[in-house]
């Protein structure tokens, strides 16, 4: 198999394959020549970035935003386009690291990552392929489940959350393969064209007055008492504030942001059109999915009947096509059993995430007039936007309490570093509890 048309030899650790979705929703035109002074100086032009351009803009201020290659270019426009009501981090560490009244806190702002999505839609009139979906948190052994349970009680009793259990007949109504044996489910949960989203994005940031500049790598970042001095490959900004929105893509930039998280690859094939029956008997109800084993398989159903089935066993940020391929469609055929017959395989695709140690994503400061935003752990869609919107108001008033994991000090770490190096150990170690997970 050689998902569009590529051989197993061509590769790359920055993003690579063509991914299913259309262009963006309006065709936008960048903005002419960078300024030379700004308020605010955003790098990076994936969700977090533009969501901070947009809302900056929209509040009045004087933004340029510089992006490296493309807008959209790293895992904004590479994801499945799951809108996701939780975070990545189990109940369990969210309850004994912040405890009963912070945690709900924690889980309320991942709750309203999605529906700030929603009201931004409604608000700009955005096209991008919005659907209240509900999600689907699978369990595929008896240890799963135990452990789906044990954060499930956490969710709902203590951070009340608006979620339910299903096991038995009740989840036999939202998922037809059989190898599933429990669910956390939700009815808020969305999905979306990531693509489109990308381009909408950018078109209302350009409206309400940004500076936006695709093609303009950023080769350094130099703080003073009194501004900082940005370097790009077409001359140099100046401003009162820098946002270094880059997460998985966070090469140097002399602040050590490639430091702050640990850059993993996630792929996603896409299959020919199910047919009709065939979607009703694998999602009857529509909603997206996926599984809690460490190394987490997700899919969704596209309306033209296209499965998207994404993840890997693998930490790696790289690979071939055609081996990515076989081993999600085989993971797929794992997974599903004789619910379906896979149909071919016509894309596969992938691009970088970047993963904190206690699954929170960073935001804050880096130093006095730099912060930044990433680490969102495979929740980007809705953790992103919001994390560009919490910024944009932290920028706007001072006031830290818009997001409840907002640091005042985000500096690189040795861990990371350390990491980055014993990734084929870290990678085995967590297929070896996978294994046990499912016996």
């Amino acid at each position: 198999m050689k998902p569009n048309g590529h051989t197993a030899s061509e590769r790359s650790d920055l993003g690579f394959g063509v991914p299913v979705w259309a262009g963006p929703a309006r065709v936008v035109t960048m903005s002419p020549a960078v300024p030379a002074v700004a308020d605010t100086v955003i790098i990076g032009g994936g969700f977090t970035g533009l969501a901070t351009a947009y809302a900056l803009a929209k509040s009045g201020r004087d933004v340029v935003l510089l992006e490296a290659r493309q807008i959209g270019f790293g895992a904004s426009s590479r994801n499945a386009g799951f809108c996701t009501i939780g975070p990545s981090a189990s109940a369990s560490s969210v309850l004994e690291a912040y405890g009963a009244e912070e945690g709900a806190r924690y889980f309320r702002w991942f709750l309203n990552a999605v529906s700030s999505i929603q009201k931004l839609v409604e608000e700009e009139c955005l096209d991008i392929d919005w659907r209240v979906s509900g999600r689907l948190s699978l369990a595929c052994s008896a240890r799963h489940a135990a452990r789906l349970r044990r954060n499930f009680d956490i969710q709902h009793d203590v951070f009340r959350l608006p979620i339910e259990f299903l096991d038995g007949a009740a989840l036999r109504e939202h998922i037809g393969a059989t190898g599933f044996v429990a669910a956390i489910s939700d009815r808020t949960s969305a999905c979306l064209n990531p693509r489109k989203l990308v381009g909408e994005l950018a078109r209302i940031a350009l409206k309400h007055g940004a500076s936006v500049h695709e093609d303009a790598p950023v080769i350094r970042v130099r703080e003073s008492s009194s501004d900082v001095e940005v370097t790009h490959e077409h001359g140099v900004v100046r401003a009162q504030c820098v946002v270094v929105a880059t997460n998985g893509y966070s090469e140097s930039l002399g602040i050590g942001a490639q430091h702050f998280t640990v850059p993993l690859g996630s792929f996603i094939v896409a299959t020919e059109p199910l047919s009709p029956d065939t979607r009703r008997r694998l999602l009857p109800t529509g909603k997206v999915a996926s599984t809690i084993s460490n190394y987490s398989n997700y899919f969704r159903i596209l309306e033209d009947g296209t499965l998207l089935f994404g993840g890997r066993k693998s930490l790696a940020s790289y690979g071939d096509f055609a081996d990515i391929g076989n081993e999600l469609a085989a993971a797929a055929r794992e997974l599903f059993g004789d619910a379906i017959e896979l149909p071919t395989v016509a894309r596969c695709w992938g691009g970088r995430l970047a993963f904190t140690r206690d699954r929170t994503p960073r935001i804050g400061h880096v130093s006095e007039r730099v912060l930044f935003a990433g680490g969102y752990c495979g929740h980007g869609v809705p953790t992103s936007v919001s994390a560009g919107f919490a910024l944009a108001r932290y920028i706007g008033d001072g006031e830290r309490a818009h997001c409840p994991f907002f640091s005042d000090t985000i500096r690189p770490s040795l861990s990371y570093r350390i990491a980055r190096s014993l990734m084929p150990l870290i990678g085995a170690y967590y297929r070896s509890e996978d294994r046990k997970d499912l016996k």
